[in-house]
């Protein structure tokens, strides 16, 4: 194999058995890389995929990426001295290993602050950190990188230096910039894993037929077209094929009627097809556009045959959703429900928010003052909620929402897999036929995503037809990650520590962290390495490489195979590993799939703050910041429920001055006022 921007990777490997199976019982025998105790280096991360009992591995160091990332020795120069005066000596050449402890499922913060005072971890992931980076370094827990980064990561300063965040990738310590923290960074945003996905079988068999003019017929989609829905070509292969235009392509507003059949009232709005038409679709041209210079260009042929084929705007949601409420009713479940929501009604950093007038809830920045702004200051978040209590009072919301035990916003995971929730937001793993498990309630379905709606018909004039943004979507940045000063007063060696750390900047470690390993990755691999592929349908490595025979830059693809769970997707890749993480495969690959997924990245998020510009606060700062945010997050969750399922004590009349106090009590505008200094002192 050619190897690429991997000359610190000329790495050997000693063994010690440890077991290992992907997903068949059994776990077979693996090999962890070891090293010297100097050498070996303990690493926190906040979870650890693929071990413990039916995991594929004993431990998160058997992980085919960090096997394949410790697997021959270093050669790098040697350094010497402490506390932040170091000399460089001569060329050496070392093997290196890493452990790794791992949080329990809602124990990361303690785990963290437990893992930090032990003195035996030498990296510690940053984001269930107790404390702000200055407040470790002032206190003497965190090591300064700034000497180590500039003379053992040319790949990470060159990455750094490209994507032009020197100044946030860097904290200010006495007037001069230090690093204090490392970023993982993603070459390419395009792709993501998770959005708003429906059932679209449903929306077939329900969904009644109508015309241009708004007409609704009596035959449903798949009574009118009955060669709609799936087909099995010759070969035994099953594809999925549908015509359906939703109502906003033909410039059509639906109102529900209340009765669960989803043939509400169809209203032609004008404006509404000329935004469809003009600057929707001009969107569409642009996004396809962007795509031309990246891995999925072939996008560009492709996209646009895609228009009007997905529920655009909040009135092809509510049609939708009285669609989902139908076919419940059709197949008489009572089960489940329309459409779930987050525990608190809302995601914090806009996501569905963000339709109803193109803001977050949260501070963000504004390009039109150039300022840092709280979201909900906006009417956005007032309009989210009132149309929300209206769709909770249309029965088309989980009624039990807020009471919901899962985490984030995988609110009732278990009844959607099921098959018994129309729309939800749900991983990569459930389109198409990914929870098809031959049951009763999952035989025979299709699931489609969809990208977050343009609000057509609620709030002001000057909230609508606004494009989403200030969402949680696909960032450059990450994660971060800090070094202990327990790893300096150890004895551990950190020149080959950085090396290996840099050594998460090329682009070999990138596509196998981000995708898996290649055909010739697994035959310099162990063996139980390569049973795990095997058992997942890749016995021949999930990525190729083709070199260019020109002699320049070669392509990463991705093989064929089966479609991978998320669950194993994590344990074939390193992605709770530090480094980057590119998305260069699937070059020329794309199909209907990869642009449904796209789908859910289809509106660029902007004006988002990111972590590395909190890491820009002081640490008395972020003490203030921290304590009110998480007083207003307890709050909104509290509150949040009760307007938008009507509760007496939170009647929507209300609303203006119990977000006064709330302000008030938060201290949100003292808090702005912070972050506008913060965010002037960086750009001027």
């Amino acid at each position: 194999m050619k190897r690429k921007y991997l000359a610190a990777l000329t790495l050997s490997m000693t063994a010690v058995t440890l077991v290992s199976a992907a997903a068949c019982g059994g776990k077979v025998n693996i090999t962890s890389n070891t090293a010297d105790a100097e050498r070996t280096f303990t690493y926190w991360i906040h979870t650890a995929d693929g071990t413990g009992v039916g995991g594929a591995y004993e431990s998160y160091d058997q992980n085919p990426g960090v096997l394949y990332l410790t697997k021959d020795p270093y050669t790098y120069k040697s350094a010497a001295g402490s506390n932040g005066s170091y000399t460089q000596g001569g060329e050496v050449t070392n093997n290196v290993a890493l452990r790794f402890q791992a949080a329990t499922t809602g124990q990361e913060q303690n785990s963290w602050i437990t893992a930090l005072g032990s003195g035996d971890v030498d990296i510690l992931e940053l984001d269930y950190a107790s404390e702000t980076v200055l407040t470790m370094y002032e206190s003497g827990k965190l090591l300064d990188l700034t000497w180590w980064v500039e003379n053992y990561m040319p790949n990470y300063l060159n990455f750094v230096k490209e994507l032009g965040v020197e100044n946030l990738v860097t904290s200010t310590v006495n007037g001069e910039r230090k690093y204090l923290q490392l970023y993982t960074f993603q070459e390419n945003v395009y792709e993501y894993y998770y959005g708003y996905q429906y059932r679209k079988d449903w929306l077939l068999e329900y969904g009644k037929v109508f015309s241009e003019d708004g007409t609704v017929g009596e035959q449903t989609f798949a009574e009118a077209h009955p060669d709609w829905g799936w087909q099995t070509d010759e070969n035994g292969n099953r594809t999925w094929v549908d015509g359906i235009l939703f109502p906003s392509w033909y410039g059509l507003k639906y109102t529900s009627d209340g009765s669960a059949t989803g043939t509400g009232t169809f209203t032609y709005d004008q404006q509404l097809y000329d935004y469809m038409h003009g600057e929707y679709a001009s969107y569409s041209e642009q996004r396809a556009a962007e795509l031309e210079e990246g891995p999925f260009s072939s996008l560009e042929r492709d996209f646009t045959t895609y228009q009007g084929q997905w529920a655009a705007t909040l009135s092809d949601w509510e049609w939708l959703l009285d669609v989902m409420q139908a076919a419940r009713a059709g197949l008489g479940y009572t089960q489940g429900y329309p459409m779930s929501m987050y525990q608190s009604g809302y995601i914090s950093t806009g996501n569905l928010v963000s339709s109803f007038g193109g803001s977050g809830v949260e501070w963000q920045t504004d390009e039109t003052s150039e300022n840092v702004v709280f979201g909900a200051d906006g009417p956005a978040f007032k309009t989210y909620v009132e149309t929300m209590n209206k769709w909770y009072a249309n029965g088309w919301i989980d009624p039990n929402f807020q009471t919901n035990d899962e985490l984030f916003w995988r609110s009732d995971e278990n009844t959607v897999r099921q098959g018994f929730v129309g729309m939800y937001l749900g991983m990569n793993d459930q389109l198409f036929d990914g929870m098809d498990m031959g049951t009763p309630t999952t035989e025979g379905i299709y699931v489609e995503g969809m990208p977050y709606p343009i609000n057509d018909k609620y709030g002001a004039p000057e909230q609508q037809y606004v494009k989403p943004y200030t969402f949680y979507c696909m960032q450059p940045e990450v994660n971060s990650i800090m070094v202990t000063t327990d790893a300096e007063k150890n004895g551990k060696d950190l020149a080959a520590m950085f090396t290996l750390l840099d050594a998460c900047y090329t682009e070999e470690y990138s596509v196998m962290k981000g995708r898996g390993l290649s055909k010739e990755m697994l035959e310099e691999s162990q063996d139980g390495v390569k049973e795990i592929y095997a058992d997942v349908g890749y016995p021949e490595g999930i990525t190729v490489y083709n070199p260019d025979p020109d002699g320049g830059k070669g392509e990463y693809y991705l093989n064929e195979g089966p479609q991978l769970t998320t669950e194993q997707e994590y344990y074939t890749t390193c992605k709770r590993m530090f480094g980057l993480e590119a998305f260069v495969a699937l070059r020329e690959q794309m199909d209907e799939h990869q642009v449904r997924e796209y789908l859910w990245n289809y509106f660029t998020p902007s004006e988002y703050l990111t972590k590395s510009f909190y890491g820009q606060l002081t640490p008395d700062q972020y003490d203030i910041y921290e304590d009110k945010l998480a007083e207003l997050r307890n709050a909104l969750a509290v509150d949040i429920p009760k307007f938008i399922k009507g509760d007496s004590s939170r009647p929507l009349s209300s609303w203006d001055s119990w977000y006064a106090s709330l302000k008030k009590t938060c201290q949100v505008d003292q808090i702005t006022n912070m972050l506008n200094n913060v965010y002037h002192s960086l750009n001027g």
